[in-house]
Order: structure tokens, then C-alpha cells, then sequence
């Protein structure tokens, strides 16, 4: 295939020139110019032919991969992959006007979901081989398969700079919150953030504990004024108003669980996907003997493949063991293998990347849709914030849902008494680009009333 590709580039226009390149790419196959087989020139030579970086022409053949157009060949180059590329799905409906129907598919702006497409084709493909080939063993695993624990203990190295020995498989945080308030023999008073994930304080309250909301800031969950025996928080990301715990608020919160002899449940739920700085240490290294720290493969991955890790101290993973022995329950082993074969062929962290340059996209596209000042949050994961006025909140989400787009309040993450804060959660993630910027041109209308409210970024 020649250099020479019919690439058209408009450096005039506001849409980034890597997009600019797959959407090319994209034209070219379904018009039969590019075939499936056929070789694409090389980064550094198409770089060359278009006048721009390298960088440019490797992080649109990244998308291109991910989105699973072309497939990288080690040594033999890129190529356009004979199973994936197909004419474009038909666009999707248009944002309703108000008054259509409401029985339509809705564009799903909400939090907690992974990005559309998953893995790469062909690395699925890889390692659900991989694991079908693995023979079945004769004893269940009540702990963790050897090989998946040695990929979560490196993933924790790399990606937050924390050492482990052993490692606890889990079917996700929400399954293992369920095992350990099971496991836990006895009533327990354990504080939620407010706002906060309210399935932890359902799981904990249909156990029969007692689920205490704890106000969240600017800072992270605050620390409890009096004794609970446990408390569930997500430091990295405050789940759902985006903001890091500070690093006083971290050892304060420390401090707390000695004195009372408390445990933290630490969530970090999207610990691997930031933009902007290395991430403050875990909650489990400051107090290795206070926190049982949970993460997930579900947001990076998939939720289909309902697999987690739980690092703990021995006397909580002793319980847990016991429990899964006692009761039966434990997570199947093919989610494992499939993530152990993953990380060995180099798979997921090659996706990792992937992820992380699509959320960044798709961040900047919606800062630039609805103005940076209009959000707050720190510059990681997957939603953001938007406040607006706590009157003003169900009215708009309303207004959006009429016109095909869902959007989340903060008070639907409340708990307790009082007024909940005013604002709207954006996720970002389990759209199609083209849906995320019809949503957000929704969400912009809507936003732009006569005397808006004073916007205020906290986390620049």
C-alpha cells in the first residue's frame, strides 16, 4: 500500500488531527480504497506524507486498533483486519425534541460503565483461547489462581506503586462487600459516603447492618466524628464527585481507624485511569493493617467478566477464606484466566493505554462542549460534575430524559437528611462518540438558561 494514502487533513478545523486521521481511514475502507489485508504505511511514513508528528499518526493508528479496524502485526507492521472493519453502523436517532416519543433507546450519559467495544478483537480473542485451553482443575479456588494474582500484584506496581504478596480474587466490589458482610458474624455500623455509592449501604443494610452516611467535600469523605467498626470510601476518585481525598485527609482518616480500631474498605474503582499527575498512595499503604483495599476489572474492561481482587490484611482474608469454605461462594476462575492471559501476552496494558487516550478524548471533547469552568472534579476517570442549583438539578435531568438523553443528579447518590447538593453527573465512557456529543450538545442547551448559575472549578 503507498504512502501516497488519499488522506485529507484540515488544520483549520476544531476537530483533533489524530480523529481526523481514523476518520479517514474509516472513509477509506468503506469505500473500498483500503481493502481488508491490506498493509498501511508506516507511522514515521505517514507522518512524513501528511506534514505531522508521529505522535499524531501513532495515536490515531492506537484508536484504529482499539476500536478494532487494523490490527499491529510485531515486525510485519499495521494492518486493516480481515475480521473487524464493516461500513459504519446507521447513525443513531437524533436527541428527541420535546414531545416525541419517550419509548426510544436513551443516550446514557451515567457513570460506572466501560468504554463501548471492550479489547481489541483479536487480544479477546487470544486470551479467551487461552483460557479455554487451561484444563480444569480438581479443587475450587477459594483464594486466588496463581497466575491472575501475579498480574494484579504487577498492575499495582506499575500503576499504583504498591507492593502486595498475596492477593484475593473477588466477582467485583459489590460481590465482595456482599461476602464480607456475610462473613462478618456479628451487626456492624459502617459509614457510606454521602453522596455516595448507595448500593454499598443496600448490600449492608440487607445483611442486617447498619449503613451511616458520612458527608463527603472538596476534600473527600470526612472523617467520623464518633466510633463505627468500618468505613467505605473511594480516595482516588470520590464516587460521584470526582475529587482525590487530600493527603491530610488521608492520614487523619488513618489516625481515626487506629484509635477506634476501625476498618477501611478502600474502593479504588478506577485507580488506573488518570490524565494529569501520579495518584497520592493507597489508603493500604499508609495502614497495611487497617484497610481492606478492593479494585475491579469491570470500568477498564468489562462488568461481563465479574472479576476483582481483595487485598487485606491475614486476619480479614482468613475470615473471607473461611466463609468461602463454609458457604460455597466463590468467583469462577474463567474471568481470572482470561485477565491472567491478558496480562501475560502484554494485552492489558497495551488496552490500558488505549483506555486512557479515549478517555482523555472524550474528557476534552466534553470540556470543550460545555466549558471547563462548568466542571469540577479531578482530571481521572470516567464522569464529571456539573453544579448547578439544587432546584434547577431534577428539572434539567427531567427535560434531558424527555429528549433522549439520561443524566444523573447528585441527589440520586444521596442518603440521610438534608438537601442534597445541587448538580449533574456525567458519564462519559459507555456511549459511542457520536452519541456522547449529540448527549452533550443536549446537556449544553440545556444548561444555557437565562441567569445561569456561578460555575465554580474546584479541581482545575
Amino acid at each position: 500500500m503507498p504512502v501516497d494514502l488519499p488522506i485529507a487533513i484540515d488544520r483549520s478545523s476544531g476537530t483533533p488531527l489524530p480523529a481526523q486521521v481514523v476518520s479517514e481511514v474509516h472513509r477509506l475502507c468503506t469505500a473500498g480504497v483500503l481493502k481488508l489485508g491490506d498493509k498501511l504505511p508506516s507511522t514515521r511514513g505517514l507522518a512524513d506524507a501528511l506534514r505531522v508528528s508521529r505522535n499524531t499518526v501513532a495515536a490515531a493508528y492506537d484508536q484504529l486498533i482499539a476500536e478494532g479496524w487494523v490490527v499491529s502485526k510485531h515486525g510485519a507492521g499495521t494492518f486493516i483486519d480481515a475480521r473487524s472493519p464493516q461500513p459504519p453502523a446507521p447513525a443513531s436517532r437524533p436527541v428527541q425534541a420535546a414531545g416525541e416519543s419517550e419509548t426510544a433507546q436513551l443516550i446514557r450519559l451515567v457513570p460506572g460503565a466501560a468504554l463501548p467495544g471492550g479489547v481489541a478483537k483479536a487480544a479477546w480473542r487470544r486470551a479467551l483461547r487461552a483460557a479455554a485451553d487451561t484444563a480444569a482443575q480438581p479443587w475450587p479456588c477459594d483464594i486466588a489462581l496463581p497466575e491472575f494474582a501475579d498480574v494484579v500484584s504487577q498492575q499495582l506496581i506499575r500503576h499504583r506503586g504498591y507492593a502486595q504478596s498475596e492477593v484475593f480474587a473477588t466477582a467485583g466490589t459489590a460481590a465482595v462487600i456482599h461476602e464480607l458482610a456475610l462473613a462478618a458474624g456479628r451487626c456492624l455500623r459502617v459509614g457510606i459516603e454521602n453522596p455516595g455509592w448507595q448500593r454499598v449501604a443496600r448490600i449492608l443494610r440487607r445483611c442486617g447492618h447498619e449503613a451511616i452516611p458520612i458527608p463527603a467535600d472538596e476534600d473527600g469523605a470526612t472523617v467520623p466524628t464518633g466510633k463505627l467498626d468500618a468505613i467505605v470510601v473511594t480516595p482516588g476518585h470520590q464516587f460521584p464527585a470526582g475529587v482525590r481525598m487530600s493527603a491530610p485527609r488521608r492520614s487523619q482518616l488513618v489516625e481515626w481507624a487506629r484509635r477506634h480500631e476501625a476498618w477501611i474498605v478502600e474502593d479504588d474503582y478506577d485507580g488506573e485511569i488518570r490524565y494529569d499527575s501520579a495518584p497520592l498512595p493507597l489508603l493500604i499503604s499508609l495502614a497495611p493493617d487497617r484497610v481492606i483495599h478492593l479494585g475491579s476489572f469491570s470500568k477498564i474492561l468489562s462488568p461481563e467478566l465479574s472479576t476483582g481482587w481483595l487485598l487485606a490484611p491475614a486476619s480479614v482474608m482468613a475470615v473471607l477464606r473461611d466463609h468461602r469454605v463454609r458457604t460455597g461462594f466463590r468467583p469462577a476462575v474463567l474471568g481470572q484466566r482470561v485477565i491472567a492471559a491478558l496480562g501475560v501476552h502484554g494485552d492489558l496494558d497495551r488496552h490500558l493505554k488505549r483506555v486512557r487516550t479515549e478517555l482523555a478524548w472524550r474528557r476534552d471533547a466534553l470540556l470543550r462542549s460545555l466549558g471547563a469552568g462548568r466542571v469540577t472534579g479531578a482530571s481521572s476517570g470516567s464522569h464529571v460534575v456539573v453544579p448547578v442549583p439544587s432546584r434547577l438539578a431534577a428539572p434539567i435531568a427531567a427535560k434531558l430524559e424527555r429528549q433522549g438523553v439520561l443524566v444523573h443528579t447528585l441527589a440520586h447518590y444521596w442518603s440521610g437528611a438534608g438537601e442534597p447538593p445541587g448538580g449533574l453527573v456525567l458519564g462519559y465512557a459507555g456511549v459511542s462518540r457520536d452519541d456522547l456529543q449529540r448527549g452533550l450538545a443536549a446537556v449544553k442547551a440545556a444548561l444555557d438558561f437565562p441567569n445561569p448559575p456561578a460555575y465554580v472549578n474546584q479541581n482545575p
